[in-house]
């Protein structure tokens, strides 16, 4: 869950705030990350304990509160039709269900 070298010294040598999130894989193309401008307080991080590829951030700014997500869904989920006999990527597919339902009780 750290940042690389140079991003953090670029953004938190100014103040803002990097959460990352890649020690759930060993694939560094796995990892996903939000940068938060320095006026906004980091509320709550939001992992997901078995995967690396969703993040979300709770940011509040004096009333206001945002919630932010970085998703990384697996490639080519979307290019077979649902209801295709080929089942390839079913298991891309149950991960990035697992993820969005993650972001929905999150949210």
């Amino acid at each position: 869950d750290e940042c690389p070298p140079p991003l953090a010294a670029l953004f938190e040598g100014q103040g803002h705030h990097i959460r990352a999130s890649g020690d759930h894989s060993t694939n560094a193309y796995d990892t996903v990350a939000i940068t938060v401008h320095k006026r906004w307080k980091i509320a709550k991080v939001f992992r997901m304990p078995s995967s690396s590829r969703c993040l979300a951030v709770e940011l509040r700014q004096g009333d206001c509160t945002i919630f932010v997500t970085s998703v990384l869904l697996p490639t080519n989920v979307g290019k077979i039709p649902a209801r295709t006999q080929n089942w390839a990527n079913t298991e891309a597919r149950g991960e990035a269900r697992r993820i969005l339902l993650e972001v929905k009780r999150w949210s």
